[in-house]
């Protein structure tokens, strides 16, 4: 944290900025993974197949925050833990799949999946899926996929505390949060248009059930927001009674390279909606409505063994939801806190970029030369991120936006061996 004291002409004292440390935290998570899997031919157009899958974590989080004494955080203050945690965990999955194709144009995967994790002993044993594929002749096709899914929380969140709560709930009072949980459907169509040419579509809706919520009280708050940002959570006391639904339809055109030449455009409508702890439907962090993004590139042959290449991804898409800030709150927690009343009713301007990239390439018998420039958000959009507890940044309030990467040009060399 920076106190900036400014002279009597209203600017900087630069040569008398106090620096005082507010947070500090250190977190460390390894993973290692372990897979092994059995595939089966049991007969033409029958195939089983089946495995298993263990991960084993292993977390230290340690965290802590200054106390506040009267807007100030002087150096003399204590610091307050908000995580001290130094542990292991495993998750282990296993999966089943058998696939059975009736005749041609018409096949099944049937299958079934199961997850424990051991830090908060939680099991969903059975979870079945099921997918199917239908051709209708002419490179046309149907399919259609349903399946029970779970999810681990993010692993800090499994030890992190709010501070006011140490004295009654003790240090790590979430660690027996259970898991997310999902029930999806899926309709889609393919057809290939031409050789090189194939437009997809797909309709899906997705119910989310089990999402930690704050317990004991009534407000907006759900871990189905988490990963919206690069801020923390640090929760109260969360139990598995939130829900949510997602639902909308997505548009492939897709030209595979040929002549030198590809492209894809795709185009997404959807909605995302949740319930807190008060069951009031609210929008998601993340329900921007639509998403249109094109990319394509195009080669040109200089000599027999070189290429130029240019090539462009656009990305069109509905900005981030927000609503009114807590102030106090805020200042209290220092992060960011919405009011209940309006959470998430407003949107943030449209997220656009442009990138181009330039490329020449040089192949040899044993080895091949690629000299790349990125040219990314050419157009240098201020493609704004969030809103973030930022003191001392504008005179008068305690927040301000935080954006998105500007025009940044970039260069690379690639060698292939």
């Amino acid at each position: 944290f920076y106190d900036r004291p400014k002279l009597a002409d209203s600017t900087y004292d630069v040569d008398n900025v106090k620096r005082t440390e507010l947070l500090n935290y250190t977190f460390s998570e390894t993973k290692y993974t372990l897979s092994s899997s059995i595939y089966k031919k049991l007969a033409p157009g029958r195939v089983l197949k089946y495995g298993i899958m263990a991960d084993l974590y292993d977390l230290s989080y340690h965290d802590s925050i200054r106390v506040e004494d009267d807007g100030w955080w002087p150096e003399s203050n204590e610091w307050t833990g908000r995580g001290n945690a130094e542990d292991k965990a495993v998750r282990q999955q296993y999966d089943a799949q058998y696939k059975h194709t009736f005749r041609e144009n018409l096949s099944a995967n049937v299958g079934v999946h199961g997850t424990y994790f051991s830090l908060s002993n939680s099991l969903s044993a059975i979870e079945p899926r099921l997918g199917l594929k239908w051709g209708l002749g002419n490179g046309k096709s149907l399919s259609f996929g349903t399946g029970l899914h779970s999810q681990i929380q993010s692993t800090y969140l499994y030890y992190y505390t709010n501070p006011d709560l140490i004295d009654t709930k003790g240090m790590e009072y979430n660690k027996d949060i259970d898991l997310n949980k999902s029930a999806h459907a899926v309709l889609g169509f393919n057809a290939m248009l031409s050789k090189n040419l194939r437009f997809k579509t797909e309709t899906y809706y997705q119910h989310l059930f089990n999402i930690p919520v704050e317990a004991g009280t009534s407000n907006s708050f759900s871990l189905i927001n988490a990963g919206s940002g690069f801020s923390r959570f640090f929760p109260n006391e969360l139990v598995n009674e939130g829900t949510g639904f997602n639902y909308g339809i997505e548009f492939t055109l897709e030209r595979f390279f040929s002549n030198n030449f590809f492209y894809m455009v795709t185009a997404s409508f959807y909605e995302s909606k949740y319930r807190g702890s008060d069951n009031i439907v609210r929008n998601t962090d993340f329900n921007g409505n639509y998403m249109f993004n094109a990319l394509g590139t195009k080669e040109f042959k200089v000599t027999n063994n070189a290429t130029f290449g240019i090539g462009a991804n656009l990305t069109y898409a509905g900005g981030k939801r927000y609503g009114d800030v807590d102030t106090l709150s805020s200042v209290a927690q220092k992060e960011i806190v919405w009011k209940d009343e309006n959470r998430n009713e407003f949107r943030l301007p449209d997220y656009f970029r442009t990138d181009v990239r330039l490329t020449y390439t040089v192949n040899r018998p044993k080895v091949s030369h690629e000299i790349a420039f990125d040219l990314i958000n050419v157009t240098d959009r201020a493609n704004i991120l969030n809103l973030s507890w930022a003191p001392g940044i504008n005179q008068g309030t305690p927040f301000a936006y935080s954006y998105q990467i500007g025009f940044l040009p970039a260069f690379y060399y690639k060698i292939d061996f």
